[in-house]
């Protein structure tokens, strides 16, 4: 008889761990991956992205516009205390006098024909900051990525948790079930009741504890993602071998802020070049601009060509491209500096993997010992020679193993997702 209740409480045991270490089935899972995903998607932050492609839409259009011929309108309307006028008197001829009030209204169109590659540098540089925006909105996003990764594995560690201090009341209801029947035949005293009570207490603690702490991580990653993730089954990432390549976000950055420089380089550089432009002026005045012995309103027009060229600037220009030069060579340090200090936080990273690599191997074999001895103590059990609180003791080291194992596989999955980020390759 005590053999057959033995094999019952076994079998419903070992039913119970095995339905435990199974995945739950609900309605609704979600992944690491949706929800990195759905977290950069609901960011203010990605606002951003359409704010520098309006503005790159809104810079090609004036670009459009300045190659295109400019019009101009101008007006005056004087009075001088002073006009010129001959001081001498012709016979036989009549000088009009130049009037002291003058009017003078015209339309200009110029035209640039050759800008000494101004335009051209201009877009590089205003190209090169837009791409630095649009990066730096990227730099942003990816500390989205770390947040959601911790609150994610907060989560199935606290599961994990959760389990273990389950399994710890289902012992301690077993071993108070077993006192309290061992106390009314008179076999152990009344403290022994109270000190099983007492633990499960502690053990009621802890998981109240996880369970608001539990909440806590849900609403919070839910915040993040945009959606309520209470009844959400969270999925264990797949542990995959992280690449060692260096793809990090800040690289691209120094590598534009590094364009930019350079193409405000070229950019200085055209400010000694000539500019050539056509103009058109058309406009009517009192007295004619370009004929005062014409005093009355009378139109005019002039067209032609203008050079403009600044020839000699005594070394500003060479001054401003050395400043510039030497700017891009300090970015040029920041970047060695940040990939050495990446390559350091690389070779620690690996190592923490390598580490729990090695554990979940020795975790492995102590599951497989475990299950060997608890087999053991079963068989005793049914025997009578261990003690049926010997036996759940072994049962508890069986479960508190594999909860280690378990635990052991979230920190390398997690230190994996990290390396992935440390290295710019998730």
């Amino acid at each position: 008889m005590l053999t057959k209740r033995f094999n019952q409480i076994f079998k419903l045991i070992i039913l119970g761990l095995l339905l435990a270490g199974m995945p739950r089935v609900t309605a609704q899972s979600i992944t690491l991956a949706e929800c990195q995903s759905r977290a950069m998607a609901a960011s203010p932050l990605q606002q951003k992205s359409n704010y520098v492609a309006s503005i790159r839409t809104l810079q090609e259009q004036n670009r459009t516009a300045s190659s295109l011929p400019q019009l101009s309108v101008q007006g005056s309307a004087t009075y001088q205390s002073d006009v010129f006028h001959f001081p001498l008197s012709l016979p036989g001829s009549d000088i009009p006098m130049v009037p002291k009030d003058q009017y003078n209204l015209s339309v200009q169109l110029n035209q640039q024909l050759y800008d000494g590659g101004m335009a051209r540098a201009n877009r590089q540089v205003e190209d090169a900051e837009l791409s630095i925006r649009q990066t730096e909105t990227d730099l942003s996003l990816t500390q989205v990525q770390s947040v959601i990764s911790e609150l994610y594995f907060g989560v199935l560690t606290v599961q994990e948790n959760t389990l273990l201090i389950d399994a710890l009341l289902n012992e301690l209801d077993n071993r108070y079930n077993k006192a309290r029947v061992s106390y009314q035949n008179g076999l152990v005293l009344a403290s022994t009741l109270r000190l099983i009570e007492k633990e499960k207490l502690k053990a009621a603690q802890q998981k109240v504890s996880l369970a608001i702490r539990q909440e806590a991580l849900r609403q919070a990653l839910g915040n993040w993602v945009g959606q309520d993730l209470r009844t959400y089954q969270l999925i264990f990432p797949e542990i995959l071998p992280p690449p060692n390549a260096i793809n990090r976000v800040e690289i691209r950055l120094f590598d534009q802020q590094n364009e930019l420089y350079h193409s405000k380089i070229l950019l200085n550089q055209t400010t000694k070049r000539p500019r050539l432009s056509a103009f058109a002026l058309a406009g009517l005045g009192q007295p004619n601009p370009m004929n005062f012995f014409e005093t009355g309103w009378s139109d005019y027009y002039m067209i032609g060509a203008r050079l403009q060229w600044n020839a000699w600037d005594w070394g500003k220009t060479r001054r401003n491209s050395d400043i510039l030069a030497i700017s891009q060579q300090s970015i040029t340090s920041e970047k060695e500096q940040f990939l050495r200090n990446v390559q350091s936080q690389q070779f620690l990273a690996a190592s923490e993997i390598e580490q729990l690599n090695q554990l979940l191997l020795m975790d492995q074999k102590l599951v497989a010992l475990q299950k060997e001895i608890l087999e053991e103590s079963r068989i005793q059990a049914e025997q009578g020679t261990l003690s049926e609180a010997d036996y759940i003791s072994q049962l508890n080291e069986y479960v508190q193993v594999q909860l280690q194992l378990k635990l052991h596989q979230i920190q390398l999955s997690y230190q994996t997702i990290a390396y992935m980020i440390l290295t710019g390759n998730l």
